[in-house]
């Protein structure tokens, strides 16, 4: 199938009305369902540090344990609100409401059970799971890359099952499972705003092969 490209406000379009593979295209899909790569970016070293301080702390209490949840879950809600509504990112925006409703009641919960807490994360966790799964379907069309995005959904299901089957193990242990899944999202969300990056300077690429190209003779 041959195609008359144009960039008309970034997007290229061919003879029967479908946008073609093309890096713009694959950006655009990627922006609209996690939002802009800086925002990405920082929740994905935000996940890393939480993880890395949830294993590192063998000694947490309930308190503690809220509180530092509770600091993760606002920090990474107010950037999850911040690039999606810079990207028009409605999963994105979302996922950082139920981050920063989650992070609020943890931080106003204390002189509580280790066990309400890990489960009110566990429920967490599913909600944004689920959103997440869903994200990652929209980015199929085409190739937009929304596989780091489906682990992660798939990860916060796992994480979520592992908290409430194993609701008798000491609240370290489980603090580690969170500091895991926390590690493993991160990355995935560096990966994800990583690709961003390149398939920005693809399409700025694309734009200036195409501009070029129409103004030879």
């Amino acid at each position: 199938m041959s195609f008359d490209v144009e960039i008309a406000g970034g997007l290229a379009r061919g003879r029967e009305g479908r946008p073609p593979v093309t890096a713009w295209r694959t950006q655009s899909i990627a922006t609209e369902v996690v939002g802009n790569w800086w925002a990405l970016a920082t929740r994905g070293v935000v996940s890393v540090a939480f993880g890395v301080a949830a294993l590192a702390w063998t000694g947490i209490t309930v308190v503690g344990l809220a509180g530092l949840v509770s600091i993760y879950l606002l920090t990474s809600g107010a950037f999850a609100l911040i690039g999606g509504s810079d990207g028009h990112s409605w999963p994105m925006m979302l996922e950082g409401a139920v981050d920063i409703f989650a992070g609020i009641v943890l931080l106003g919960w204390t002189g509580i059970s280790s066990l309400t807490p890990m489960l009110f994360v566990a429920g967490w966790a599913v909600t944004v799971g689920a959103v997440q799964i869903w994200g990652a379907f929209l980015m199929s069309e085409p190739v937009a890359r929304g596989w780091p995005l489906m682990l992660t959904g798939i990860a916060s299901m796992v994480f979520a099952i592992v908290i409430v089957a194993y609701k008798w193990v000491e609240l370290p242990a489980r603090f580690a499972v969170m500091g895991e899944y926390a590690v493993f999202s991160g990355v995935l969300a560096l990966v994800m705003a990583a690709g961003m990056i390149a398939r920005t300077f693809a399409s700025w690429r694309e734009a200036r092969m195409t501009t070029t190209h129409r103004l030879e003779p």
